[in-house]
Formats: C-alpha cells, sequence, structure tokens
C-alpha cells in the first residue's frame, strides 16, 4: 500500500514539475519567472526523494538511476538560470525576430493553456474544449517549428536553452575514464543524497539534510 501511494504521488509531481516548468519558460523575462523557478526547484527536490524513497524498496527497479538523471537536469536548469541572472549573452547570433516568436508562442501557451484548465473545471462545454485544444495543437506545432529553425541556425543557443542530458551509460563510457568518480550532491530539506559514478559502478547514499550539511560547510570555509 505504502509503494502504491509512493507511486501516486511520484506520478502527480512528474506532471506539477511538467506544469510548472511550461509556465517558467513562457514567463521568461518576466519578472514573476524567478517565483516559478522557486516552486520549479521545491517540485524537482520532492520528486527526487520520492524516488529515492521507492529506491528503498525497489533497489534493482531503476529509481536511483531516474534521481540521478532528475539531479543532473536539475542542474542544467540552474545553470540556465544563472547564465541569464548574470546577463549573459547566450542569445548572441540568434535570430531576433525568430527568438521573439519563440517567446511569443510560449507565452501564447500558457494563456492557452490556463483557459482550457478553466473550461475543464467548470461545466464542461465540449465544443469550447475541442477548440481550445485545437488551437493549443497549432501553436505547439509553430512552437516546434520554430525551434527547429533555431538550432538550425544557432545551435549554440538551442543546446543551452535545450540541453541534451547525456544518459547515466553515456557518461560512464564518454565522460569518465579508469581513474575518475564523479561525485553529485542533491541536498534536501529531510535528507541528502551523494551520486557517486565511476565507468563500471554506480552507487547512492543518503546524507543529512541541506541545513545540516550547509552548517559544516561554512564551518569548513571558516577555518580555511
Amino acid at each position: 500500500r505504502r509503494k502504491g501511494y509512493l507511486n501516486d504521488a511520484l506520478a502527480s509531481a512528474q506532471k506539477a514539475l511538467a506544469i510548472v516548468e511550461q509556465q517558467r519558460q513562457a514567463l521568461s523575462g518576466h519578472p514573476t519567472q524567478a517565483t516559478y523557478f522557486s516552486r520549479l526547484h521545491e517540485y524537482q527536490e520532492f520528486y527526487l526523494d520520492l524516488l529515492m524513497q521507492l529506491h528503498r524498496k525497489s533497489p534493482a527497479a531503476g529509481y536511483a538511476v531516474t534521481a540521478f538523471q532528475a539531479s543532473e537536469q536539475a542542474r542544467a536548469r540552474a545553470l540556465i538560470e544563472a547564465m541569464n541572472e548574470s546577463r549573459s549573452d547566450i542569445r548572441e547570433g540568434v535570430d531576433a525576430e525568430l527568438f521573439e516568436r519563440e517567446t511569443a508562442l510560449r507565452q501564447q501557451l500558457y494563456y492557452k493553456e490556463q483557459a482550457l484548465a478553466v473550461l475543464l473545471s467548470g461545466k464542461r462545454n465540449a465544443e469550447k474544449v475541442e477548440a481550445a485544444k485545437k488551437e493549443i495543437e497549432a501553436l505547439l506545432v509553430q512552437k516546434r517549428e520554430v525551434e527547429s529553425l533555431i538550432r538550425s541556425r544557432n545551435p549554440r543557443y538551442a543546446a543551452l536553452m535545450q540541453p541534451e542530458l547525456l544518459s547515466l551509460p553515456e557518461i560512464q563510457k564518454q565522460v569518465l575514464d579508469d581513474d575518475t568518480v564523479l561525485l553529485e550532491y542533491a541536498l534536501g530539506e529531510e535528507r541528502s543524497f551523494l551520486f557517486a559514478v565511476t565507468k563500471t559502478s554506480f552507487d547512492v547514499y543518503e546524507l543529512p539534510k541541506r541545513a545540516d550539511i550547509e552548517a559544516v560547510a561554512k564551518q569548513f570555509y571558516r577555518l580555511t
């Protein structure tokens, strides 16, 4: 029963992550984007913790690997946000018109999906719901076309904004050598985790909560 509850919670967390990430992208450059990024970080942390709880119950089911990939994705997103905040010119060389179209399409999608959610939550009008879904699908087609143009004309921008993460086997094969260990920390409010990856192994360890680790780290920094 407990595992069933965790799986249901995991599915809900995945859905929430997708929605908040879409909202964050739609509001790119808007003052409220930081709020959405904060919410996204909270959902991401909750999602990772759920995966690790499932890993404890079924160590061979691959939940720890999924958690590692989720941690990698969160780090990539945080890097993009840091670059935006530092005003790094990641849009250098991108056609201004294409960039404006991409931004406009993200925003239109956000508002159309909000309108659809309202329709679905109230007394449903089948014709309006179907029309809203068709509008969203048309916008998604346009967005994919614009993203394809951006990727073809400016691979650097596409690689930064839509990074293709390496899988665990790819990291082990392409990044690590026989004398290298990748240590990746994922800090959480209740507990933290350490992923240790070598060319031939993958292990995960539970650590104390973020506050305890940060306190020790600050003490170490003061001593050095």
